[in-house]
């Protein structure tokens, strides 16, 4: 089993996840059809989902077989943590402006993207060769 979690790539999951994200929200920016609706809403789900549980298996095979529990707990923390600050900071930046939401969600979803590429993933792989 670690076998498969230390050589889990999850590069192009993230990448198609974050794809999907920013397709759905431009769907819901630029379209005001309840079938559009459904299918960004689809396209959400499935890029929060496959990007979702790509970072839990990073966090999850990071630690050391005793430690497992502690990385899980820390991810649904985060987790939880980035949905509360998610909610405070749409009330906060879209207050007089509720159309822009979108637009800042596509930015951070195209700007956590480059730093995934470009510092998490190489960082991620030296650690797990470090560990091996």
């Amino acid at each position: 089993m670690s076998y498969v979690l230390s050589h889990a790539s999850g590069r192009s999951e993230v990448e198609l996840g974050q794809a999907a994200m920013i397709g759905g929200l431009l769907l819901l920016n630029y379209s005001n059809g309840l079938i559009n609706s459904y299918i960004a809403g689809i396209l959400l789900g499935m890029g929060i989902g496959t990007t979702v549980s790509r970072f839990f298996i990073k966090m999850i095979s990071l630690p050391r077989h005793c430690e497992r529990g502690t990385g899980n707990n820390t991810y649904q923390l985060l987790w939880e943590a980035g949905v509360l600050a998610g909610f405070l900071f749409e009330n906060i930046w879209t207050e007089g402006h509720p159309d822009t939401i979108y637009w800042i969600c596509i930015g951070i979803c195209a700007v956590l993207l480059l730093m995934y590429e470009l510092f998490t993933h190489p960082w991620y792989y030296r650690k797990m060769e470090e560990k091996q």
